[in-house]
Protein backbone atom coordinates (compact mmCIF):
# COMPACT_ATOMS: atom_id res chain seq x y z
CA UNK A 1 0.00 0.00 0.00
CA UNK A 2 3.01 2.28 0.57
CA UNK A 3 4.27 1.28 -2.73
CA UNK A 4 1.04 2.29 -4.36
CA UNK A 5 0.93 5.43 -2.68
CA UNK A 6 4.16 6.23 -3.47
CA UNK A 7 3.86 5.57 -7.12
CA UNK A 8 0.32 7.76 -7.67
CA UNK A 9 2.16 10.60 -5.82
CA UNK A 10 4.75 10.75 -8.76
CA UNK A 11 2.37 9.67 -11.22
CA UNK A 12 3.06 6.39 -11.83
CA UNK A 13 -0.02 4.99 -14.00
CA UNK A 14 0.26 1.63 -11.99
CA UNK A 15 -0.92 2.80 -8.81
CA UNK A 16 -4.73 3.28 -10.17
CA UNK A 17 -4.69 1.77 -13.39
CA UNK A 18 -2.76 -0.24 -16.16
CA UNK A 19 -1.83 1.00 -19.60
CA UNK A 20 -0.75 4.36 -20.01
CA UNK A 21 -3.05 7.26 -18.95
CA UNK A 22 -3.15 11.03 -20.06
CA UNK A 23 -2.00 12.92 -17.20
CA UNK A 24 -4.05 15.62 -16.72
CA UNK A 25 -3.60 18.93 -14.23
CA UNK A 26 -2.29 18.99 -11.62
CA UNK A 27 -0.45 15.68 -12.08
CA UNK A 28 0.52 17.16 -15.62
CA UNK A 29 4.20 18.22 -15.78
CA UNK A 30 3.71 21.61 -15.22
CA UNK A 31 7.32 22.18 -14.42
CA UNK A 32 11.24 20.96 -15.04
CA UNK A 33 11.41 20.54 -11.60
CA UNK A 34 12.69 16.92 -10.76
CA UNK A 35 13.18 16.33 -14.32
CA UNK A 36 16.90 16.45 -13.29
CA UNK A 37 18.66 13.42 -11.79
CA UNK A 38 22.16 14.12 -11.34
CA UNK A 39 25.18 11.40 -10.93
CA UNK A 40 26.39 11.85 -7.59
CA UNK A 41 29.83 11.00 -6.52
CA UNK A 42 28.58 7.41 -4.78
CA UNK A 43 26.44 6.85 -8.10
CA UNK A 44 29.82 7.30 -10.08
CA UNK A 45 31.94 5.17 -7.92
CA UNK A 46 28.63 2.85 -7.75
CA UNK A 47 28.46 2.82 -11.52
CA UNK A 48 24.84 2.85 -11.68
CA UNK A 49 22.08 4.31 -10.74
CA UNK A 50 19.96 2.69 -7.60
CA UNK A 51 16.67 0.79 -9.09
CA UNK A 52 14.93 3.43 -7.14
CA UNK A 53 16.14 6.29 -8.81
CA UNK A 54 15.67 4.38 -12.28
CA UNK A 55 12.18 3.54 -11.78
CA UNK A 56 11.61 6.60 -10.47
CA UNK A 57 12.98 8.13 -13.61
CA UNK A 58 11.19 6.22 -15.92
CA UNK A 59 7.58 7.67 -14.14
CA UNK A 60 9.19 10.87 -14.38
CA UNK A 61 9.54 10.66 -18.29
CA UNK A 62 6.13 8.97 -18.84
CA UNK A 63 4.60 11.73 -17.38
CA UNK A 64 6.85 14.55 -18.71
CA UNK A 65 8.24 13.28 -21.96
CA UNK A 66 11.59 14.23 -20.98
CA UNK A 67 14.57 13.24 -18.30
CA UNK A 68 18.31 14.85 -17.82
CA UNK A 69 21.04 12.96 -16.45
CA UNK A 70 23.29 15.60 -15.36
CA UNK A 71 27.10 14.04 -15.31
CA UNK A 72 25.97 10.94 -17.50
CA UNK A 73 29.97 11.12 -18.84
CA UNK A 74 33.11 12.29 -17.47
CA UNK A 75 35.25 14.98 -18.49
CA UNK A 76 37.61 12.95 -20.62
CA UNK A 77 34.60 10.70 -22.14
CA UNK A 78 32.83 14.25 -23.05
CA UNK A 79 35.86 15.45 -24.05
CA UNK A 80 36.56 12.90 -26.31
CA UNK A 81 33.37 12.57 -27.90
CA UNK A 82 33.55 15.95 -28.98
CA UNK A 83 36.82 16.14 -30.62
CA UNK A 84 35.19 12.83 -32.96
CA UNK A 85 32.31 15.11 -33.76
CA UNK A 86 34.35 18.00 -34.47
CA UNK A 87 36.40 15.90 -36.48
CA UNK A 88 33.33 14.22 -38.57
CA UNK A 89 31.87 17.65 -39.47
CA UNK A 90 34.74 19.48 -40.24
CA UNK A 91 34.98 18.80 -43.81
CA UNK A 92 31.16 19.34 -44.32
CA UNK A 93 31.41 22.39 -42.47
CA UNK A 94 34.32 23.96 -44.86
CA UNK A 95 32.47 22.45 -47.47
CA UNK A 96 29.59 24.88 -46.26
CA UNK A 97 31.46 27.91 -46.23
CA UNK A 98 33.19 28.03 -49.08
CA UNK A 99 29.83 27.22 -50.88
CA UNK A 100 27.88 30.26 -49.38
CA UNK A 101 31.14 32.61 -49.68
CA UNK A 102 31.02 31.78 -53.93
CA UNK A 103 27.05 32.68 -53.69
CA UNK A 104 27.96 36.17 -51.36
CA UNK A 105 30.41 36.74 -54.12
CA UNK A 106 27.42 36.04 -56.86
CA UNK A 107 25.64 38.36 -54.86
CA UNK A 108 27.58 41.29 -54.42
CA UNK A 109 28.29 41.05 -58.25
CA UNK A 110 24.75 40.56 -59.39
CA UNK A 111 24.94 37.13 -60.68
CA UNK A 112 22.22 34.44 -60.37
CA UNK A 113 22.69 30.89 -58.79
CA UNK A 114 22.01 29.23 -62.01
CA UNK A 115 24.90 31.11 -63.76
CA UNK A 116 27.44 30.27 -61.10
CA UNK A 117 26.17 26.55 -61.12
CA UNK A 118 26.35 26.29 -64.60
CA UNK A 119 30.34 27.63 -64.60
CA UNK A 120 31.09 25.34 -62.08
CA UNK A 121 33.12 27.89 -60.00
CA UNK A 122 36.15 26.35 -58.41
CA UNK A 123 34.66 22.96 -58.59
CA UNK A 124 31.25 24.13 -56.71
CA UNK A 125 29.20 20.96 -58.15
CA UNK A 126 31.53 18.94 -56.79
CA UNK A 127 31.33 20.03 -53.13
CA UNK A 128 31.17 17.52 -50.58
CA UNK A 129 28.84 19.70 -49.59
CA UNK A 130 26.54 18.00 -52.19
CA UNK A 131 27.99 14.62 -52.66
CA UNK A 132 27.90 13.64 -49.33
CA UNK A 133 24.37 14.67 -49.15
CA UNK A 134 23.06 11.37 -48.02
CA UNK A 135 25.42 12.27 -44.81
CA UNK A 136 23.48 14.90 -43.10
CA UNK A 137 20.79 17.49 -43.41
CA UNK A 138 20.78 21.14 -43.07
CA UNK A 139 17.83 22.08 -40.75
CA UNK A 140 16.74 25.30 -40.92
CA UNK A 141 20.13 28.17 -41.45
CA UNK A 142 23.15 26.76 -39.69
CA UNK A 143 21.61 23.55 -37.63
CA UNK A 144 23.50 20.35 -39.06
CA UNK A 145 22.38 17.55 -37.67
CA UNK A 146 24.88 14.37 -39.29
CA UNK A 147 24.84 10.71 -39.20
CA UNK A 148 28.35 9.67 -38.59
CA UNK A 149 30.68 7.05 -39.19
CA UNK A 150 31.02 5.20 -36.09
CA UNK A 151 34.34 3.37 -36.78
CA UNK A 152 36.20 6.49 -35.02
CA UNK A 153 37.40 4.81 -31.07
CA UNK A 154 35.53 7.61 -29.58
CA UNK A 155 31.64 6.81 -31.54
CA UNK A 156 32.45 3.14 -30.05
CA UNK A 157 33.01 3.74 -26.16
CA UNK A 158 30.39 1.37 -24.00
CA UNK A 159 29.85 3.95 -21.43
CA UNK A 160 28.88 6.49 -24.34
CA UNK A 161 26.64 3.89 -26.48
CA UNK A 162 25.52 2.01 -23.54
CA UNK A 163 25.55 4.77 -20.77
CA UNK A 164 25.29 2.77 -17.43
CA UNK A 165 23.52 5.61 -16.28
CA UNK A 166 20.84 5.99 -19.51
CA UNK A 167 20.81 2.84 -20.53
CA UNK A 168 18.42 0.80 -17.52
CA UNK A 169 15.86 3.92 -17.55
CA UNK A 170 16.31 3.25 -21.77
CA UNK A 171 15.57 -0.66 -20.87
CA UNK A 172 12.67 0.42 -18.73
CA UNK A 173 10.70 2.54 -21.31
CA UNK A 174 11.23 0.80 -24.45
CA UNK A 175 12.13 -3.20 -23.37
CA UNK A 176 14.48 -5.56 -23.85
CA UNK A 177 14.38 -5.17 -27.55
CA UNK A 178 15.40 -1.77 -28.07
CA UNK A 179 17.69 -0.81 -30.69
CA UNK A 180 20.31 1.28 -31.86
CA UNK A 181 18.82 2.87 -34.84
CA UNK A 182 21.80 5.70 -35.84
CA UNK A 183 24.19 7.89 -34.14
CA UNK A 184 24.53 11.55 -35.04
CA UNK A 185 26.36 14.74 -34.86
CA UNK A 186 24.45 18.01 -34.36
CA UNK A 187 26.01 21.81 -34.58
CA UNK A 188 24.22 24.67 -33.51
CA UNK A 189 26.19 27.38 -35.57
CA UNK A 190 26.40 31.08 -34.64
CA UNK A 191 25.37 34.18 -36.58
CA UNK A 192 29.27 34.51 -38.01
CA UNK A 193 28.42 31.30 -39.72
CA UNK A 194 24.96 32.37 -40.89
CA UNK A 195 22.77 30.98 -38.67
CA UNK A 196 19.13 31.42 -38.22
CA UNK A 197 18.00 34.60 -36.28
CA UNK A 198 14.86 33.40 -35.28
CA UNK A 199 13.95 30.26 -33.01
CA UNK A 200 12.97 26.75 -35.27
CA UNK A 201 9.91 25.72 -35.44
CA UNK A 202 7.80 24.01 -32.77
CA UNK A 203 8.17 20.32 -34.38
CA UNK A 204 7.86 16.84 -33.57
CA UNK A 205 10.58 14.46 -34.75
CA UNK A 206 7.64 12.18 -36.69
CA UNK A 207 4.37 11.87 -36.61
CA UNK A 208 1.95 9.78 -34.17
CA UNK A 209 2.43 5.90 -34.97
CA UNK A 210 -1.68 5.56 -35.52
CA UNK A 211 -3.09 9.74 -36.43
CA UNK A 212 -6.67 10.30 -36.91
CA UNK A 213 -7.65 10.95 -40.13
CA UNK A 214 -10.57 10.91 -42.44
CA UNK A 215 -11.41 7.52 -42.44
CA UNK A 216 -9.63 6.42 -39.27
CA UNK A 217 -10.31 7.73 -36.11
CA UNK A 218 -9.64 6.60 -32.00
CA UNK A 219 -11.61 8.71 -29.42
CA UNK A 220 -9.92 7.81 -26.26
CA UNK A 221 -6.44 7.61 -27.15
CA UNK A 222 -4.32 11.15 -26.97
CA UNK A 223 -6.93 13.04 -25.61
CA UNK A 224 -7.46 15.22 -22.35
CA UNK A 225 -10.22 13.81 -21.27
CA UNK A 226 -9.18 10.34 -19.35
CA UNK A 227 -7.89 8.66 -22.85
CA UNK A 228 -5.08 6.44 -22.92
CA UNK A 229 -1.49 7.87 -24.49
CA UNK A 230 0.59 4.91 -26.36
CA UNK A 231 3.73 3.97 -24.80
CA UNK A 232 6.97 5.04 -26.34
CA UNK A 233 8.36 3.75 -29.62
CA UNK A 234 11.56 5.79 -29.79
CA UNK A 235 13.50 8.02 -27.80
CA UNK A 236 16.33 10.42 -28.62
CA UNK A 237 19.36 10.51 -26.40
CA UNK A 238 20.84 13.89 -26.75
CA UNK A 239 24.78 14.13 -25.74
CA UNK A 240 25.54 17.79 -23.96
CA UNK A 241 29.41 18.54 -25.33
CA UNK A 242 29.35 21.87 -24.56
CA UNK A 243 27.83 23.64 -21.50
CA UNK A 244 24.15 25.00 -22.16
CA UNK A 245 23.57 27.80 -21.74
CA UNK A 246 20.34 30.99 -22.65
CA UNK A 247 23.18 32.18 -25.22
CA UNK A 248 24.06 29.29 -27.19
CA UNK A 249 20.64 28.11 -28.19
CA UNK A 250 19.73 25.14 -26.46
CA UNK A 251 16.51 22.85 -27.53
CA UNK A 252 13.92 23.86 -25.70
CA UNK A 253 10.98 21.26 -24.51
CA UNK A 254 7.23 21.32 -24.55
CA UNK A 255 6.80 19.18 -21.02
CA UNK A 256 4.42 16.54 -21.47
CA UNK A 257 3.61 17.19 -25.26
CA UNK A 258 4.37 13.34 -26.15
CA UNK A 259 0.92 12.54 -24.60
CA UNK A 260 -0.85 15.55 -27.11
CA UNK A 261 -3.00 14.09 -30.45
CA UNK A 262 -2.34 15.42 -33.66
CA UNK A 263 -4.04 18.80 -33.30
CA UNK A 264 -1.42 19.70 -30.86
CA UNK A 265 -1.04 23.61 -30.94
CA UNK A 266 -4.60 23.84 -28.53
CA UNK A 267 -2.77 22.43 -26.16
CA UNK A 268 -0.07 25.12 -26.27
CA UNK A 269 -2.81 27.77 -25.35
CA UNK A 270 -3.32 26.13 -21.96
CA UNK A 271 -0.33 26.92 -20.00
CA UNK A 272 1.81 24.22 -20.92
CA UNK A 273 5.32 24.74 -19.17
CA UNK A 274 8.42 24.64 -22.46
CA UNK A 275 11.60 23.96 -20.70
CA UNK A 276 15.24 24.39 -21.88
CA UNK A 277 17.71 22.55 -19.38
CA UNK A 278 20.89 24.49 -18.79
CA UNK A 279 23.31 21.44 -17.94
CA UNK A 280 26.88 21.22 -17.94
CA UNK A 281 28.63 19.36 -20.23
CA UNK A 282 28.77 15.63 -20.10
CA UNK A 283 24.94 15.41 -19.55
CA UNK A 284 22.35 13.27 -21.23
CA UNK A 285 18.37 14.04 -21.79
CA UNK A 286 16.34 11.84 -22.92
CA UNK A 287 13.05 13.01 -25.24
CA UNK A 288 10.14 10.85 -26.39
CA UNK A 289 10.38 11.11 -30.35
CA UNK A 290 6.94 12.45 -30.10
CA UNK A 291 7.54 15.27 -27.39
CA UNK A 292 6.98 18.69 -29.10
CA UNK A 293 10.69 20.89 -29.24
CA UNK A 294 12.68 23.40 -31.15
CA UNK A 295 15.74 24.40 -31.17
CA UNK A 296 16.75 28.20 -30.16
CA UNK A 297 18.77 30.79 -31.22
CA UNK A 298 22.84 30.52 -30.83
CA UNK A 299 23.55 34.12 -29.64
CA UNK A 300 27.01 33.29 -28.07
CA UNK A 301 30.30 33.37 -30.75
CA UNK A 302 31.13 29.92 -30.81
CA UNK A 303 29.72 26.77 -32.09
CA UNK A 304 27.26 24.76 -29.82
CA UNK A 305 27.66 20.80 -30.86
CA UNK A 306 25.76 18.00 -29.38
CA UNK A 307 26.04 14.11 -29.86
CA UNK A 308 22.33 12.38 -30.49
CA UNK A 309 21.79 8.50 -30.27
CA UNK A 310 17.94 7.14 -31.81
CA UNK A 311 16.87 4.27 -30.09
CA UNK A 312 13.87 2.29 -30.98
CA UNK A 313 11.87 -0.74 -30.31
CA UNK A 314 13.24 -3.30 -32.83
CA UNK A 315 9.79 -3.23 -35.28
CA UNK A 316 10.22 0.47 -35.46
CA UNK A 317 12.13 2.94 -38.42
CA UNK A 318 12.38 6.35 -38.66
CA UNK A 319 11.51 6.67 -42.46
CA UNK A 320 10.76 10.19 -42.72
CA UNK A 321 13.67 12.08 -41.36
CA UNK A 322 16.89 9.06 -42.18
CA UNK A 323 14.90 7.44 -45.46
CA UNK A 324 18.10 5.35 -46.19
CA UNK A 325 18.50 3.43 -43.14
CA UNK A 326 15.09 2.24 -43.06
CA UNK A 327 15.52 -0.99 -42.50
CA UNK A 328 18.65 -1.49 -41.63
CA UNK A 329 19.06 -1.10 -38.58
CA UNK A 330 22.63 -0.70 -38.05
CA UNK A 331 22.84 -4.85 -38.41
CA UNK A 332 25.92 -6.82 -38.01
CA UNK A 333 26.43 -6.92 -34.14
CA UNK A 334 30.13 -6.06 -32.84
CA UNK A 335 31.58 -9.00 -30.78
CA UNK A 336 34.51 -7.19 -29.43
CA UNK A 337 32.31 -4.30 -28.00
CA UNK A 338 29.78 -5.90 -26.40
CA UNK A 339 32.51 -8.52 -24.72
CA UNK A 340 34.29 -4.99 -23.59
CA UNK A 341 30.75 -3.64 -22.45
CA UNK A 342 30.21 -6.88 -19.99
CA UNK A 343 33.80 -6.48 -18.63
CA UNK A 344 33.35 -2.78 -18.11
CA UNK A 345 29.72 -3.54 -16.18
CA UNK A 346 31.28 -6.27 -14.29
CA UNK A 347 33.62 -4.78 -12.51
CA UNK A 348 31.96 -2.11 -11.92
CA UNK A 349 29.46 -4.65 -10.23
CA UNK A 350 26.42 -3.51 -12.20
CA UNK A 351 25.79 -7.43 -12.95
CA UNK A 352 24.05 -9.33 -10.84
CA UNK A 353 22.26 -6.00 -9.49
CA UNK A 354 18.30 -5.73 -10.34
CA UNK A 355 19.87 -2.63 -12.00
CA UNK A 356 20.97 -4.10 -15.47
CA UNK A 357 20.62 -8.11 -16.02
CA UNK A 358 23.44 -7.69 -18.51
CA UNK A 359 24.30 -11.35 -18.97
CA UNK A 360 21.27 -12.30 -19.83
CA UNK A 361 20.72 -9.23 -21.91
CA UNK A 362 23.55 -10.21 -24.30
CA UNK A 363 24.15 -14.18 -23.85
CA UNK A 364 24.37 -15.88 -26.73
CA UNK A 365 20.60 -16.73 -27.53
CA UNK A 366 19.08 -13.19 -26.22
CA UNK A 367 21.96 -11.34 -28.10
CA UNK A 368 19.84 -8.02 -29.52
CA UNK A 369 21.96 -6.08 -31.59
CA UNK A 370 22.77 -3.19 -29.45
CA UNK A 371 26.10 -1.90 -30.31
CA UNK A 372 26.25 -2.81 -34.02
CA UNK A 373 28.07 -1.11 -37.28
CA UNK A 374 25.98 0.73 -40.42
CA UNK A 375 25.96 -1.19 -43.37
CA UNK A 376 28.29 -0.33 -46.12
CA UNK A 377 25.34 1.37 -48.23
CA UNK A 378 24.94 3.31 -45.50
CA UNK A 379 28.27 4.78 -45.65
CA UNK A 380 28.61 4.85 -49.25
CA UNK A 381 29.55 7.66 -51.49
CA UNK A 382 26.70 9.96 -52.27
CA UNK A 383 26.75 9.21 -55.93
CA UNK A 384 26.50 5.39 -55.04
CA UNK A 385 22.88 6.11 -53.60
CA UNK A 386 20.40 3.94 -54.05
CA UNK A 387 17.97 5.60 -56.59
CA UNK A 388 15.25 4.98 -54.78
CA UNK A 389 16.53 6.90 -52.11
CA UNK A 390 17.17 10.07 -54.10
CA UNK A 391 13.41 10.41 -55.07
CA UNK A 392 12.48 12.01 -52.04
CA UNK A 393 11.25 15.41 -51.54
CA UNK A 394 13.77 16.62 -49.41
CA UNK A 395 15.70 19.92 -47.44
CA UNK A 396 19.34 21.03 -47.84
CA UNK A 397 21.67 18.01 -47.11
CA UNK A 398 20.01 14.70 -48.87
CA UNK A 399 20.73 11.41 -50.94
CA UNK A 400 22.63 13.04 -53.71
CA UNK A 401 22.55 12.18 -57.02
CA UNK A 402 25.08 13.72 -59.77
CA UNK A 403 22.10 14.44 -61.94
CA UNK A 404 20.32 15.43 -58.67
CA UNK A 405 23.18 18.11 -57.40
CA UNK A 406 21.92 20.93 -58.91
CA UNK A 407 18.40 20.41 -57.72
CA UNK A 408 19.97 20.29 -54.04
CA UNK A 409 22.10 23.25 -54.95
CA UNK A 410 18.50 25.58 -55.20
CA UNK A 411 17.36 24.22 -52.21
CA UNK A 412 20.08 25.25 -50.21
CA UNK A 413 20.35 28.74 -52.14
CA UNK A 414 16.25 28.94 -51.28
CA UNK A 415 17.00 27.92 -47.68
CA UNK A 416 19.74 30.61 -47.06
CA UNK A 417 18.63 33.07 -49.36
CA UNK A 418 17.62 35.24 -45.27
CA UNK A 419 21.18 34.49 -43.54
CA UNK A 420 23.20 35.57 -46.55
CA UNK A 421 21.39 38.77 -47.26
CA UNK A 422 21.93 39.43 -43.26
CA UNK A 423 25.72 38.47 -43.53
CA UNK A 424 26.06 41.13 -46.37
CA UNK A 425 24.76 43.73 -44.53
CA UNK A 426 26.38 42.93 -41.35
CA UNK A 427 29.49 43.45 -43.58
CA UNK A 428 28.95 46.24 -45.62
CA UNK A 429 26.81 48.18 -42.84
Amino acid sequence: AAAAAAAAADGDSRATYSGWRYYPKPQGCMSKKGLVFKVSKADRERGYFTQQRIDKAARVFRRCGVVVISGALTAEQTESFKNAVDEEMKPILESRTRVRSLLKSSMLGMGSPRKLWESNANGLRNEGFFTRGHDFRERNDGRIDMRVNPSQEAFRDPELLVNPFAFPILLKLLGEKLELKSMHAIQALPFSEGASRKPQHWHRDTGLLFPNDGHFHISDVHNKTGGLHLPPYAINQFVQLVNASKSNGPTEFSLGSHQWGTKWIDDEAEGVVDASFYVKEGSVILMDYRTVHRGTVNKSPARRPMGMLIWGRDWWSDSINYPSSCGSKMQGHNEGLTDNLIRAMREKGALGSAVLAIDSYFDTEAKRDIVLNYKEDNLSTGDNRRVSDSNRISPCGTPSLVERRANYFRICVNGWGESLAQELRDQHS
